[in-house]
Formats: C-alpha cells, structure tokens, sequence
C-alpha cells in the first residue's frame, strides 16, 4: 500500500495524551505497517522507524506497549489489520468487476458466430468441396477464439474501467498505457488515478503521468522503509514531512514545501499537465 486513509477525529482521540515525539513514532510505524501490509517484525522495529536516540527508543516502546500486540515475534495492530483487508476487498472487487464487463461482449460475440456458421451451414450445397486456393494462411500474429473473437486484451480492459470511472477519452493502444502494464501496473492502481485526474479535471495523460509517478513513488518509499528510514533527517524533520503526507491525504493534492520523495503527488504526475493539451487521444 503506498496510501492509506488517516481518519484524524479518531487517531486524535486515541492520542490525545501522547507527547510530540511518541506522535511520530506511532505515525512511523503506521507507514511501515501499512508498507509491509503485515505486522512489524520486533528484531527490526527500531531500525525500520528509524529509531537512532535514547529517547526515540523510549518513546517507541511506550506506543508498542499502548497500542500493539506482540503476536509470533512481530507487533500487530487489529485497526491496521482490518484497514489492509478492507483495502485488498476492495481491489479485488475493482478486478472482478472489470472482469465481468467483458463477459457480455463475450457472449454476444459467441452466439453472433454460432448464428454466422448456422446460415453458413444451412446455404452451403451438399458434398460441396472448398476451394481454398486462394484462403491466406493464419500468420503467427493472429491470436484468435474458436469463435473468431479476439479476447479483451489487459489494455482494453483498463480503459473501459476508466471509462466508468469517468475518463471519457482513452486509448488502448497508448504507448505509455501499455509501458505502464509491462511494467507491472494494475487494475487498481489506474483507479486510484482516474480519482485524481476527475478531481483535477484531467483527463487520459494526465492519468498516464499519475499513475507513472504513484507507481515511481512508492518505490521509493519502500526503499526509505527498507533502509530504515531517511538517514540525514532528523526527527523534527520526520514529523514535520508526516504532517506534510497527512495534509496530502486530506486535501488531495501535492502539499507546496513537501518534497517529491515523499509526495503523494510527486511533479512527475503534474509534468503531463502540460503535455495534456497538445496530445491527441483517440476515442
């Protein structure tokens, strides 16, 4: 998970009591528990906040005691759990839904081909031998059903999901659409773009570079977390950059003094706002 939603009035009224630092500690370990999408193994926890200091490790055990379980040498938390299971219910709902809406098309298809090779049959003289002297041979680039109906490739399928969702002009065959899949992109991760792009008011590039730019922006924090954290940050800075990320998710856009390592909305996803005015997408 490179997102997820920080429900303020509830953290508030859980946290009320705790001091500044114990505050970024627990936000530390909410974004690495939510970066795994597992519970926080005990022998790495201080390095994986990047808890350095005496008293960042103090304030570490106070939040692990308050709010964690220790469960098989790893630190859970049930709201965290159930936040993570919410999150893959859903993306496995999107996948199951851009999947069924093939599955009409796929059945006209079939039954127009059964009805094609019925009046076929029916018109075709008896004992009649075909001539195929003239029939061109399938090349190895034709991939066609039994049925002579190509199957919906993974492009089609995600722009007929942002279609729904709002992107009214889209094109399968995009270049960068289809650099985007080859490179591991998924279903739910055009979703959470087409979002930003109807808010902004954007359309099918402009969601290329959010996509690209999410993508590019979770592996890099990823890389932070494996690494135990920004190293030449102090803890001050920490806090203030998670205040900056919280402010982000509230109000859906790029925080102006958050730095693109750590945005949300890096500017890799605003570049193509520019690009979006002179790229012409087909319908």
């Amino acid at each position: 998970m490179n997102y997820y939603e920080r429900h303020i009035g509830d953290y508030l009224k859980d946290t009320a009591h705790l001091s500044l630092l114990e505050h970024g500690v627990y936000s530390r370990l909410m974004d690495v528990y939510y970066t795994k999408e597992t519970g926080i193994p005990a022998a790495d926890v201080a390095r994986l906040i990047g808890a350095r200091s005496r008293e960042e490790k103090a304030a570490l055990q106070v939040v692990l005691q308050e709010f964690f379980v220790l469960d098989a040498n790893a630190y859970k938390q049930a709201r965290c759990d159930r936040e993570i299971a919410r999150v893959k219910d859903k993306q496995e709902k999107a996948k199951r839904s851009a999947n069924a809406r093939w599955k009409p098309d796929a059945a006209q298809s079939e039954c127009n081909a059964d009805a094609m090779r019925t009046h076929s049959d029916g018109n075709a003289p008896r004992h009649q031998t075909p001539d195929t002297s003239n029939q061109s041979p399938v090349t190895s680039n034709q991939t066609e059903d039994r049925d002579g109906s190509s199957p919906p490739s993974q492009a089609a399928k995600v722009c007929l999901v942002l279609k729904a969702e709002g992107i009214g002009s889209v094109n399968p065959a995009h270049p960068k659409l289809l650099e985007l899949l080859a490179n591991g992109a998924e279903v739910v991760d055009f979703i959470a773009a087409a979002k930003v792009s109807v808010n902004a008011g954007k359309g099918f590039a402009y969601l290329l570079g959010v996509v690209k730019g999410m993508r590019e922006d979770a592996a890099n924090r990823a890389a932070a977390v494996a690494a135990g954290g920004p190293q030449n940050l102090s803890f001050s800075e920490r806090d203030r950059i998670t205040q900056m990320q919280q402010w982000e998710a509230k109000c859906n856009r790029k925080h102006p003094d958050l730095p693109d390592e750590f945005s949300m909305y890096p500017a890799s996803a605003q570049v193509v706002d520019a690009q979006a005015q002179t790229v012409s997408i087909a319908q």
